[in-house]
């Protein structure tokens, strides 16, 4: 457990059941009595505001090697995402992890490389959340691998920005054309995490690829940027508030049109081929509509792409 962080955090996996405990473990590089701990709720399976999140707060002792193990378990805590903090005054440590219906529909992804964004659809001034999964290796010299994150549009073009160079050691007025690139360290389960914000001077309307290089490996994803507030942009623009949503989830979609119309019409297609119609009105060029998935399977057990997993993935669902 060799890292140069004050101290280090992790979970034994990334999503569990309902009564599942939740196993923390991690490393303090200095010697104290006890670490302080908070568990906090930080989203709702329905995707909206938490109400009564769960909270625990507490202390870890440390192990006479400085290590420490700790076992979450409450009958309080429910379907959703959490945030676990081990801090003292030198320094802190965070983790994250999903309680979720059905853990087995994502234990795939636990042992492979992967890079995701938060959201399917940015728009112009969101903060751009970069997430990731590697198996991870060490170099002989027990040197951490970093994780190399480049962005292209989807034509293959690198995402470039004008900085600024350096002469001499110092600022140089000179502007160079630099690559919109970051780096990560992933913790000892292989997760990292790279925020970045969606500027308008970097990001114009459209596709693009985000690419991870790990030990030589590639993963990529794709993710979308829109303008809301183009008004020179005529075409309609609509996002839901997120891709994957649990049984009985409201989809909420959100969108823009300026072409001046008083309602839109909206229509969402299923997997199996289905559809549900609905409609709504613009008002000061903007609309909303919700839809709630059914509340039980048995509502979707006719569907053929249904596959009993308990989440409704929107890559599969089309609105038009």
């Amino acid at each position: 457990m060799t890292s140069t962080e004050p101290i280090v955090l992790v979970t034994d996996k990334k999503y569990y059941g309902l009564g599942e405990p939740v196993v923390i473990s991690g490393r303090s590089s200095k010697h104290v009595v006890a670490l302080d701990l908070e568990v906090l709720q930080t989203g709702a399976s329905s995707g909206k505001e938490t109400k009564n999140a769960f909270k625990m707060t507490g202390q870890i002792s440390l192990k006479g090697d400085d290590t420490f193990e700790f076992k979450i378990s409450s009958p309080t805590m429910t379907l959703g995402d959490y945030r676990v903090t081990v801090s003292k005054e030198f320094g802190k440590s965070v983790a994250y992890f999903n309680i979720v219906e059905d853990p087995t529909a994502y234990s795939e992804t636990e042992n492979k490389n992967f890079v995701s964004t938060e959201q399917a659809t940015y728009d112009i001034g969101d903060k751009l959340v970069i997430v990731g999964h590697v198996i991870p290796k060490t170099r002989s010299s027990y040197e951490a691998i970093p994780v190399y994150v480049t962005i292209s549009t989807e034509n293959g073009k690198p995402l470039t920005f004008i900085g600024q160079g350096k002469t001499a050691g110092k600022p140089s007025t000179d502007p160079q054309i630099k690559s919109y690139s970051f780096s990560a360290v992933p913790d000892m389960a292989g997760n990292y995490k790279i925020d970045a914000t969606v500027t308008k001077s970097v990001f114009l309307p459209g596709n693009y690829v985000i690419t991870a290089t790990y030990d030589g490996k590639e993963t990529s994803t794709m993710f979308a940027v829109i303008d809301s507030l183009d008004i020179g942009n005529k075409k309609l623009i609509a996002k839901t508030d997120k891709s994957v949503y649990g049984l009985g989830e409201i989809v909420k979609l959100d969108g823009s049109i300026t072409t001046g119309q008083s309602s839109v019409q909206i229509v969402l297609t299923k997997p199996g081929g289905k559809t549900v119609s609905g409609g709504s009105k613009v008002e000061n060029n903007r609309f909303s509509w919700t839809w709630q998935i059914p509340q039980k399977e048995l509502d979707l057990i006719t569907d053929p792409n249904y596959r009993g997993r308990g989440r409704l993935f929107l890559g599969h669902t089309r609105f038009q």
